[in-house]
């Protein structure tokens, strides 16, 4: 496409808009955005930063000034600036900085954009510099050769990803005038396209690929996101001057990082490094392992914080840096600043069945692994940082970079709010020294404090707000039956005073034992917690199709397969510990008039049907397990070997009895036990519950707990008297803290049935199901905040003194804390659980599906900025990000804007948005 028709087709676009009410955005499927600093009739003869939309429902860029958030209008001043693209739907721009052959500069030059359209193989240069030609456009355009013919380059294949930064030499550094521009390509290829610049006097030495080609590399993976590390290698004394005006030369201009879902250099999932002080086309890879595939990657350099009790915040107030205050420190850093890498896990590849959390995990490119836990160093087995848990999918991950200058202000936060220091605004403000901006699938835009390695709560979870931590509901059991009740915990001296407003026995059946039962912040979740006498586990709700043979001695083999052998389908593997199936369980064997015919008529029961004498459905035949046994070929999910069951209470009222019934259960129809060898028909599973039927002691209960959203948390076994109520000695703990143990002892972790070893019995299964759910239960997120108890701001407003998490407090100087002063960990929820007996005449039995609800909250909202939506919500689908410092010149005076984050919507806005800002402050571009 030539200059001319290029022009005719901007003006063709212009005249679309025609009746526009001045150059408003009209955007259309924004989809990426690179900051640039160029020349336009907007800033005449002044290299000014502007910001290249890809429009892509208009097959152009669109232009910006990101200093006041408004157009560069077109020669025709009804629409903005646009740059229509050789290939149609642009989908990806870059921008990069040339390093200059004088430091500072005499004068600035413009920077190197490029864009590539989606589905095409040419990479576009795009015009930043003055066009002295005779046809002089004062404008960003599209870079033509002299023939007017566009000045791009054949990459050979679809891209991926893209980005461009300065040129480096053998010893890692600048090249002047060079830069490259690096895409990811279709195939695991990397295309490298080196640019020069020609400096002049008066920026408009023009910008050109010094070769037509592309340098390719095969990666042997592909490369699904890059990253450079964009923090600058200054120091806080750095002078301000457009020379550091993307935030100066990036720290480590030389490493090149690849997220993949494919092994890295052989075998290792993770994130590739690629060092750029090599050949072009043969850059050294190095493989940091991240334990998982990787979708998205980010790199930055910052001091984080200390592990002692400074690294953390006090959310009541005002954050500030001040080593020997401790009532109003804000957060202390380390003084030596760490280069890391932030890698988005594959969700597939990652959760609570796997070895390793979800979420933005934390690397060390100098280790080449996950960052260790800097409160466990040289623990063994090793111990990781967990990820950064996530609300929701990240499309991108972009770290910003503190603003260069403070706000003009005189706020107590003023002072360091300026490199190498930034604000955070969340439940409580903090300053940190580095922030992640992620771009999310469900339309939400949150942030990480990169130093904490968290994202920072909307509300107080450790607070007396009525929003923190806690359990918020309670449904007792309810009846004049035996009930399941709580024992009241041992009395720490910090929760005297909140236990003492709760005057209750010290075995408590009521919804005042929500009083009795533990949470953490960072553990628990918004959750549902059912504990229940001999309740369905949960993921045998349901009917699941089984086969019943006969195993001798009177018992009966079930696999939960459909056929057998190599031909079985619909296998379930019962003998993974982490579905929780125990010797002891109950198999409800739910028999059909198809299989058995009606009672009274036929030895079965149709438990489709009712029992026309009381209209209750008639009961299923029920057999207790005797053994677990493993994976054969036969069956290859394993099987359950029943005995007739015990009986039970049903229903309140009833006498414990096993009469002989027309409609079952029990061993009350024995003709049907044995007609049920050879069948196939629906199961469930059930608790087994423990004990004996005479075992009026109640002592010794198994009661199965269930979370509606985690699922199987294990069983709570009832204990009598107070001397176990103790909350160091719970009758039931969720708990992670021992993950790593539990699993160094399990042999069955990841499941594998073809590899089950004869040595592992019941014994070892148990101790496999609490690894799994150590596993469910890990912690969601670090909690930073702490309280120290000389402040009466923070104990007066918060009440720590006198709150339920003691390990949130700062002790006073009379009572030290050893450093370092990890996050706090203890269980998602624990309790010790009991049998009250509502009166002397009542029976003693609990009665089957007795159960008690414990309804949990987080208080962790995790903060986020949002616009553009219905009713002021979330848009539809964000793009991607790129951020820009308005404080770096104070000739724009725009200092209290600080760091701003542009981020393109499909919904065709763009939100330019601020972690250092209320969400007040989100401006919609359209």
């Amino acid at each position: 496409m030539t200059r001319r028709a290029l022009a005719l087709a901007a003006l063709a676009l212009a005249a679309c808009n025609k009746g526009s009410a001045g150059p408003a955005f009209r955007l259309a499927e924004p989809s990426s955005l690179a900051v640039f600093w160029g020349i336009s009739h907007k800033n005449p003869g002044l290299l000014h930063p502007y910001v290249a939309v890809a429009n892509t429902g208009q097959d152009e860029l669109v232009v910006f000034d990101p200093v006041d958030d408004s157009t560069v209008a077109a020669p025709i001043d009804i629409r903005p600036l646009s740059i229509p693209t050789p290939d149609p739907r642009p989908a990806l721009v870059a921008s990069a900085r040339f390093g200059l052959t004088s430091s500072p500069p005499a004068t600035d030059q413009p920077d190197l954009l490029v864009a590539v359209s989606a589905g095409a193989t040419s990479l576009q240069l795009i015009r930043t510099w003055a066009d002295t030609s005779a046809a002089a456009n004062p404008d960003p355009g599209l870079a033509v050769d002299a023939n007017d013919s566009p000045l791009s380059v054949d990459l050979g294949a679809e891209v991926i990803d893209l980005r461009a930064m300065p040129e480096v030499d053998g010893t890692g550094a600048i090249v002047p005038d060079r830069a490259w521009a690096v895409a990811s390509l279709i195939g695991g290829t990397l295309a490298v396209v080196e640019y020069q610049l020609t400096e002049t006097s008066d920026s408009s030495g023009p910008i050109a690929p010094v070769s037509g080609a592309a340098t390719l590399q095969d990666l042997g993976f592909e490369a699904l996101s890059l990253a450079v590390d964009p923090s600058p290698s200054g120091n806080a004394a750095m002078a301000v001057t457009l020379d550091q005006r993307s935030g100066g030369y990036p720290q480590n201009p030389y490493y090149l990082y690849a997220a993949s879902l494919d092994p890295i250099s052989g075998s290792t999932y993770g994130v590739a490094q690629l060092d750029m002080r090599g050949t072009p086309g043969a850059w050294p890879v190095r493989a940091i392992d991240a334990h998982a595939p990787t979708r998205l990657v980010a790199a930055y350099t910052l001091r984080e914080r200390q592990t002692s009790y400074r690294g953390g915040y006090i959310q009541e107030n005002a954050p500030t840096v001040d080593d020997t205050d401790l009532a109003a420190d804000g957060g202390d850093f380390n003084d030596t600043a760490a280069s890391r890498v932030y890698a988005y896990l594959d969700p597939q590849s990652c959760g609570p069945k796997t070895a390793v959390a979800c979420g933005v995990a934390v690397l060390d490119p100098a280790a080449g692994d996950v960052l260790e836990d800097p409160w466990n160093p040289g623990a063994s087995p090793k111990q990781y940082l967990p990820p950064m848990a996530v609300a929701a999918q990240p499309l991108a991950l972009v770290p910003g970079t503190p603003p260069a200058q403070a706000p003009s202000t005189t706020d107590s936060t003023s002072d360091f709010e300026h490199y190498p220091y930034m604000a955070i605004i969340a439940g409580g403000s903090r300053i940190t020294t580095g922030v992640l901006v992620m771009p999310s699938a469900d339309g939400r835009i949150y942030y990480a404090d990169l130093a904490r390695w968290e994202l920072p709560g909307n509300q107080y979870e450790v607070a007396t707000f009525g929003v923190e931590t806690q359990v918020t509901a309670f449904r007792a059991s309810g009846s004049d039956s035996p009930q399941i009740a709580l024992y009241k915990p041992a009395v720490e001296p910090i929760y005297s005073n909140y236990f003492a407003t709760n005057t209750s026995a010290a075995l408590e059946p009521s919804s005042l034992a929500a009083a009795f039962v533990r949470v953490t912040p960072g553990f628990t979740p918004d959750d549902l917690w059912s504990v229940t006498y001999q309740g369905y586990l949960p993921d045998f709700v349901d009917d699941r199709v089984a086969e019943v043979e006969d195993a001798g001695n009177g018992q009966l083999r079930v696999a939960l397969q459909s056929g057998s052998g190599s031909t079985a389908t619909q296998v379930v593997n019962v003998f993974d510990p982490a579905y929780g199936v125990r010797v002891g369980d109950i198999v409800e064997l739910r028999t059909t008039p198809i299989l058995f015919g009606n009672p009274p008529d036929y030895a079965c029961p149709d438990v489709s049907q009712t029992d026309p004498s009381t209209g209750t459905y008639f009961k299923a035949i029920e057999g207790k397990i005797v053994s677990v046994d493993k994976p054969d070929a036969s069956h290859p999910g394993g099987s359950l070997v029943l005995t007739t069951a015990d009986c039970v209470p049903l229903k309140l009222g009833i006498t414990p009895t096993c009469e002989v019934l027309t409609y079952g259960p029990w061993t009350s129809k024995p003709g049907c036990w044995a007609e049920l060898r050879g069948a196939s028909l629906p199961v469930r599973i059930r608790a087994g519950g423990g004990g004996a039927p005479d075992d009026t002691a109640r002592d010794g209960k198994d009661l199965v707990v269930v979370a509606t959203d985690a699922g199987y948390m294990g069983r709570a076994t009832t204990v009598s008297g107070n001397t176990q109520g103790d909350p160091n000695y719970p009758s039931f703990s969720a708990d992670s803290a021992s993950e790593a143990a539990l699993v160094a002892l399990c042999p069955l972790m990841p499941f594998d049935p073809l590899t089950v070893p004869d040595s592992c019995d019941e014994s070892c299964r148990r101790t496999c199901e609490q690894a799994a759910i150590a596993r469910r239960v890990r912690r969601r997120h670090l909690v930073s905040a702490y309280c120290a108890q000389d402040d009466t701001t923070c104990t007066s407003n918060f009440s720590f003194a006198d709150f339920r998490f003691p390990s949130f407090v700062y002790p006073t100087a009379s009572d030290p804390l050893a450093e370092p002063y990890p996050p706090p960990i203890g269980p998602a929820i624990a309790f010790s659980v009991g049998v009250y007996t509502v009166a002397a005449t009542a029976p003693d039995l609990l009665v089957r599906d007795t159960q008690i609800l414990i309804t949990t909250h987080a208080g962790y909202v995790p903060s986020s900025r949002y616009g553009a939506g219905t009713n002021y919500g979330a848009g539809a689908r964000p793009f991607g990000a790129v951020t820009f410092d308005r404080s770096a010149d104070s000739n724009w005076s725009k200092q209290g804007d600080g760091v701003r984050f542009y981020v393109p919507y499909v919904g065709n806005t763009v939100l330019d948005v601020s972690p250092s800002h209320f969400n007040s402050d989100t401006h919609v571009l359209r």
